[in-house]
């Protein structure tokens, strides 16, 4: 039971830390690309 809770746990933070990197990334690369264009 403690073992899938964790493992549930850490698949939640591992798509968060995902989705956090795609909104941090996106934020990077909106000025890049309104640079380079």
């Amino acid at each position: 039971m403690s073992e899938e809770n964790g493992m549930s746990r850490r698949a939640m933070l591992v798509k968060l830390g995902i989705v956090l990197n795609g909104i941090v990334g996106a934020a990077l690369a909106v000025p890049i690309v309104r640079f380079l264009l």
